[in-house]
């Protein structure tokens, strides 16, 4: 295959728009936009990480771009978090809760688990927060902002997929979004009969960007926040052009 290891980022980038993608991972221009959104995600991501571990420990985290005053804001948002219900549900003592960096490849028609940096996999990714309970798999993605009705569930089938390939005694496992900043979130519980489901609506997604020949820019709101447009390397469409492929693409 040409573009594995796969991640839902990587697929998520040719989702939101293939033209993208061309330039993320085949002509690999590099180019990363820096935010206060990133800074506050990942600083909470990363105390949270260690709440989960059992230690309440505030991360050592150098921002570049937000203030002190947003940093306290940061700081706010994690602590009301653990004191919420929900907050109090996911990092429970009783169900020590890790970060996992996980791998599956596809090889011989099979299904398998490997090592995150085995570069053969078909896709890897990062566990926000998984553990037991109950005899039942939680695997959770910690998520900061706004509250998204419309989420991807890509992401959590991924990680079901790994869960049941790695725990075949495991029958239940239940993923979650959680937003942290409101306190909510998005749950799906899968059964082991959904295994072949999650196999084959996986295999489909990524079936789709390997035969891709075209890498068509895809238009949307989201093109407002875009490093390669803010770059000058992709022109906004107007008129006809951006009415025919925004029927194509809905």
């Amino acid at each position: 295959m040409k573009f594995i290891p796969y991640s839902f980022s990587k697929i998520s980038s040719h989702q939101t728009c293939p033209l993208k993608f061309k330039f993320d991972y085949i002509d690999k221009l590099g180019i990363f936009q820096k935010s206060k959104a990133l800074e506050k995600g990942s600083f909470v991501h990363k105390w949270l990480e260690n709440k989960g571990l059992g230690k309440d420990e505030k991360p050592s985290f150098k921002f570049t771009l937000s203030s002190k005053d947003e940093v306290k804001e940061y700081e706010e948002i994690y602590h009301k978090f653990c004191s919420s219900e929900i907050g109090h549900k996911y990092l429970d003592p009783q169900a020590i809760g890790v970060e996992i960096d996980f791998g599956v490849k596809y090889q011989n028609g099979k299904f398998t688990t490997t090592s995150y940096w085995d570069k053969s996999a078909l896709f890897r990714g990062k566990i926000d927060h998984a553990f037991m309970l109950n005899d039942e798999l939680w695997l959770i993605d910690w998520k900061t902002g706004k509250v998204n009705p419309w989420q991807n569930n890509l992401q959590i089938d991924m990680y079901a997929l790994w869960g049941f390939l790695n725990y075949p005694n495991i029958n239940t496992i239940r993923g979650a979004f959680v937003y942290v900043e409101h306190s909510e979130e998005k749950f799906i519980t899968y059964k082991r009969e959904d295994l072949s489901k999650l196999m084959k609506n996986v295999a489909s997604v990524i079936r789709n960007i390997e035969t891709d020949d075209t890498f068509e820019k895809k238009e949307s709101p989201l093109c407002n926040y875009c490093a390669y447009r803010e770059k000058g390397l992709c022109e906004p469409e107007t008129g006809s052009e951006f009415a025919s492929k925004f029927m194509k693409y809905n």
